[in-house]
């Protein structure tokens, strides 16, 4: 099924890219020769009046729109008076707006496909979860619960919106929407201490430790500890007040200081969209392997710890800390099997199951956005909402693809054909909202990464048209046709080097 859908929107987004060629060259009355879905042998065609042969072919990749012409060195070998309906017998300014308008197409449905989801299903808000004591949100006046609106008066739709409001602003205006009632806030970021997260095997339950410092391990202070050469091995945490504690490191995460505001987003459900074996829809989790679940973001320390629970007579600790200073622990004993705790019709009930089968539930019901959907009064509110939103997404992009050329980014981080198929279905278990969305994010990398000024894509024949307009001389046919020919290897090897990264993701 994933596949399929895969192949489904594959199809879409490359039609209404060719949309744009097909219109354009018969704007320009360019001889059109086949207009395809799919690729390889035909299963289908029919010829038009207009002399069009139109095909559905065997392999479901996609479609493409052939022009006469359309590789250079055929129009430098056929006599004058039977190449003026050629692509490339056409002025430099309609070749141009004929490439071009593959890309423009691709990104104006991505604004249309956008401006869908905003009007049928709303846009989801960005809700807070927690604020910490004493940090510049709760000094600002944030609560749990308060959802986040705008940023110095521009609406966000993202958790990227907002978090880079905090990297770079020394203070900023947030606008709140709370109890259905809008407050504007002043919030001055600060720079926190660095975050270290644990994992502790122990004989016997570890003391509450929250509001404790961690001194040191095996004497040597935590700050300066090489905790890479301490793990998996039994060791004595100091705490403070002179407290010694044997344990075994079993995991670290590091997060470096940098500028924050003390909250945390709500951004998973503990309440179950639909039924998925052995939850129903409406259960409500409240612990799991005795970790209690009170928001969302208690599930992350909660399957971080059933990953170490494997062994008999231990028990395991994940402790939060910032600058030593412990913020948050949670315990468990091992297990074998899943224990969760729900309150299932208003009371508690206990479910037992494989880890397996808790994974698969997991991927079928609980990862689902905590927050209800903001909905536009009116069409023009939507569409409104849908260009404020793609306007953002295209800022978005276009940072990715600065930092891919400049080395902040690397290609493993992409994803190809292979991994579309698995985010897809992801998507598809979603459900269509998630779906259209992703339609329009691929659409719109389609047209973007088409204007790269790349031989074989339509960003490479608009230069050579630019080229062509300014200096008013027609480049060697033979040689763009070169060109292009060697770029459009390059981006098979590309894509096969995607796919490989792919490949190891999904075997993972």
């Amino acid at each position: 099924m994933e596949i399929i859908l895969f192949l489904v929107i594959l199809t879409i987004v490359v039609l209404v890219h060719e949309l744009g060629h097909f219109l354009f060259a018969k704007l320009f009355k360019v001889k059109i020769l086949q207009c395809g879905i799919g690729f390889g042998p035909k299963i289908y065609s029919r010829t038009g009046k207009d002399g069009i042969e139109y095909r559905i072919n065997i392999f479901p990749l996609g479609g493409y729109v052939r022009m006469a012409g359309e590789d250079p060195t055929e129009t430098h070998h056929t006599p004058p008076e039977e190449r003026q309906d050629y692509f490339y017998a056409k002025p430099a300014w309609q070749r141009f707006l004929i490439a071009f308008s593959g890309p423009l197409f691709s990104i104006l449905f991505g604004y249309l496909f956008m401006t869908m989801t905003c009007a049928i299903w709303g846009v989801p808000t960005i809700a807070v979860e927690r604020v910490g004591l004493d940090t510049p949100a709760e000094r600002a006046g944030l609560r749990s619960g308060d959802i986040l609106y705008r940023v110095n008066g521009r609406r966000i739709f993202g958790l990227e919106d907002f978090s880079d409001a905090v990297k770079k602003e020394e203070r900023f205006t947030a606008t709140i929407i709370r109890k259905g009632e809008t407050h504007r806030l002043e919030i001055v970021p600060e720079v926190f201490s660095e975050q270290t997260n644990y994992v502790f095997e122990t004989e016997l339950p570890l003391p509450n430790l929250e509001g404790k410092t961690l001194l040191s391990i095996n004497g040597i202070p935590l700050s300066i500890a090489d905790l890479k050469n301490l793990t998996e091995q039994p060791v004595d945490l100091m705490i403070e007040g002179g407290e010694a504690v044997p344990i075994t490191l079993k995991a670290f995460t590091t997060l470096n200081p940098q500028k924050m505001i003390g909250i945390v987003y709500s951004t998973l459900s503990t309440t179950l969209k639909d039924t998925a074996y052995p939850f129903m829809k409406e259960d409500r989790i409240l612990s799991i392997n005795g970790v209690k679940l009170e928001r969302g973001g208690d599930f992350y320390p909660a399957l971080t710890l059933f990953a170490f629970t494997q062994k008999e007579n231990r028990y395991f600790t994940y402790l939060e800390t910032r600058g030593g200073l412990v913020t948050h622990q949670y315990g468990q004993p091992s297990v074998k099997k899943v224990t969760v705790l729900v309150e299932r019709n208003g009371l508690p009930t206990q479910l037992e199951m494989p880890y397996q089968d808790f994974t698969e539930a997991l991927e079928n019901s609980l990862f689902y956005p905590a927050n209800e959907n903001l909905y536009p009064d009116n069409l023009w509110q939507a569409i409104g909402l849908g260009i404020q939103r793609t306007n953002g997404m295209l800022t978005s992009m276009g940072s990715i693809i600065r930092n891919l050329f400049s080395g902040k980014a690397s290609v493993k981080d992409f994803a190809g054909p292979i991994g579309l198929v698995n985010i897809i279905g992801q998507a598809s278990r979603a459900g269509l909202e998630t779906l259209i969305f992703l339609l329009a994010f691929i659409t719109l990398n389609l047209g973007i990464i088409n204007l790269l000024p790349l031989p074989a894509l339509d960003g490479g024949r608009i230069v050579f048209s630019i080229l062509e307009m300014i200096t008013r001389k027609r480049i060697n046919p033979v040689i763009e046709g070169y060109i292009h020919t060697i770029g459009f290897f390059l981006l098979i090897g590309f894509a096969i080097y995607i796919s490989y990264f792919d490949i190891i993701r999904f075997m993972r």
